[in-house]
């Protein structure tokens, strides 16, 4: 059963042009320190963060309560937290 009703196909496809275009970003990207690279990477983290702002979020709000939010900052913070620990030069 679905959270929102019937199944619509096209969120599925759509997850799955996501999957596709990650990868490909991933491949043509990777280890680029260009402007363009950094830009794109700036993209793709905003359309991350805007789907999961979207799309899951108010689902936890919904079957969580409020007592979801403390945690759900404190994984967005960890995960900033890891990135500059990789960006960090050793």
């Amino acid at each position: 059963m679905y959270p929102f009703g019937s199944f619509d196909p096209s969120y599925d496809a759509r997850g799955q042009l996501a999957v596709v275009a990650a990868v490909a970003g991933k491949l043509f990207i990777n280890g680029s320190e260009s402007l363009a690279a950094v830009l794109a990477q700036a993209v793709a983290g905003g359309a991350i963060l805007a789907l999961v702002t979207h799309a899951m979020i108010p689902e936890a709000l919904h079957k969580g309560g409020s007592g979801i939010v403390l945690p759900a900052v404190g994984g967005f913070l960890f995960a900033l937290y890891l990135a500059l620990v990789e960006a960090v030069p050793t």
